[in-house]
């Protein structure tokens, strides 16, 4: 099959609806999300099955490395072989350096400035994803900093950009929000979150704490400069623009903040054998890090588009429609921090109140803070429990964050061992020993749900073959509740 223009535009388009497929409102399309689901794959399919039929040189072009970016966010954004995606990633890195893009166009002579530019944008979107697929897998990343020296992109609207234009355009200034902002924005920050990468993926973790610190100083420091509506600062939008940013802001604060839990989180874990306060700092960053990953669970009216409803009416912003383990995962890790941060709470000494103080003041901040954590903890339950049911999917996410969650429970002070849940009504006290049978109850009751009893043979295969827990698996007949 030749690469004309035909043949690559319908690859594009493929693409970009696979892409799209999950963050379709399903009341005005009509169709259920797992049926556009499995058209989405069928579409990755084919472009797939076309690329294949390219030659090795055919396929080193703009376009067809276009294309297989495109392929590589539609796996992650439906779910489909995304857990594969740094073997591709690292893939489209080895053939953009075939081709030059982690060179300037600068060096190149004769290259318009729309390519330029075009070159520059599609070698940072490979670095991105090469960068994420290795912090999902804790794989080394392919390139260091100093490997290439590809500019980041301006900051111009891509109507300003004209193929026949010998002049490039003016950029704008970076506080002037453009289609390229996102992307100019996250390059300011790449350096560091390779050097970041590079650091929690090694085999053994040799940096200094004084450099992890600095690391952590670096990106913070860069987040700050940027776009005022990417950082959460968008008072000065209008209803209709601050809706729209919605996604791009909380997409954006996602991969920063990533980042800064997967630097900090293994010198918070070794306060449970150590208790070296010298790492108190990662601590405050982790559990910081952790609530602003899970900020868009928190229902809220003013910043959430329409979406897929669950069985309270619940709707969630687009960015927790993405299918992909690299979201999946990173809520799951938040959701575990928190819980880490409530068993740390229940061991720590107790500050007495001084003679003269308000009485009760210091046992009200404590019981306010652990009250916050517990409640965003049970956000991301019930955002698990949301995706087993609808998409069949996370079971082992969900039914480790439960047992998790319940272990912090057991932890906490007698007073607390019952509390009241987002609902307005007491939850049961817990037992440990009970906490795996209940998340496997609970678990079956939601693959269960909405026909999916094809998908509960999977799930008790699964638990039945690790051998762990044999006799939580109930028969059909077996009560749930």
């Amino acid at each position: 099959m030749s690469t004309g223009c035909g043949d690559i535009f319908a690859a594009k388009l493929l693409s970009l609806m696979a892409c799209a497929t999950c963050l379709v409102d399903t009341a005005v399309s009509g169709e259920d999300s797992q049926s556009l689901n499995e058209k989405a794959k069928s579409w990755i399919g084919a472009v797939v099955s076309w690329v294949k039929t390219l030659t090795s040189r055919a396929r080193l072009t703009l376009d067809v490395i276009q294309v297989k970016c495109l392929l590589l966010l539609a796996r992650q954004a439906v779910g489909h072989e995304g857990d594969l995606a740094w073997l591709a990633a690292g893939s489209l890195v080895r053939e953009a350096i075939t081709i030059g893009l982690h060179r300037d166009p600068s060096h190149f002579k004769g290259l318009s400035p729309y390519w330029g530019e075009i070159r520059r944008r599609l070698w940072l979107t490979i670095i991105e994803l090469d960068l994420q697929a290795a912090l999902g897998t804790g794989a080394p990343v392919t390139l260091s900093e100093d490997e290439y020296d590809c500019a980041p992109p301006s900051n111009i609207d891509d109507e300003d950009l004209l193929v026949d234009s010998p002049v490039a355009p003016t950029p704008k200034p970076i506080t002037v929000l453009t289609r390229t902002a996102f992307q100019v924005n996250l390059a300011q920050t790449m350096g560091v979150r390779i050097n970041i990468a590079k650091a929690v993926n090694r085999v053994r973790l040799t940096l200094s704490y004084q450099r992890i610190l600095d690391l952590s100083e670096m990106l913070t420091t860069q987040l700050a400069k940027g776009h005022p509506a990417l950082i959460g600062d968008d008072s000065c939008e209008t209803d209709s623009r601050r809706c729209r940013l919605v996604f791009r802001q909380s997409l954006f604060l996602f991969l920063i903040y990533r980042c800064l839990l997967t630097l900090h989180r293994p010198f918070f874990l070794s306060l449970a054998e150590t208790r070296n306060e010298t790492y108190a700092f990662s601590r405050q960053m982790c559990v910081q890090a952790s609530l602003a990953l899970l900020a868009p669970l928190e229902i809220s009216a003013h910043h959430l588009d329409r979406g897929p409803d669950n069985e309270q009416g619940t709707v969630y912003p687009y960015l927790l429609r993405l299918r992909g383990g690299m979201f999946r995962d990173e809520f799951f890790h938040a959701a575990a921090t928190l819980c880490f941060e409530l068993r740390l709470q229940a061991k720590d000494k107790p500050l007495l109140p001084l003679p003269g103080s308000v009485q009760g003041f210091m046992d009200k901040t404590t019981s306010y803070q652990r009250t916050a954590l517990v409640h965003n903890v049970e956000n991301a339950i019930r955002y698990f429990e949301l995706k087993v049911r609808k998409e069949k999917q996370a079971c082992k996410a969900f039914m480790l964050l439960h047992m998790v969650f319940n272990s912090a429970q057991s932890q906490m002070p007698s007073s607390n061992s019952e509390h009241r849940t987002s609902s307005g009504t007491h939850s049961e006290s817990f037992d440990l020993n009970d906490a795996c049978p209940r998340a496997a109850r609970r678990c079956r009751e939601l693959l269960l749900a909405d026909g999916g009893l094809l998908y509960l043979q999977e799930a008790e295969g699964w638990l039945s073959s690790s051998g762990c827990f044999p006799s939580i698996v109930c028969p059909a007949s077996t009560p749930l509740d």
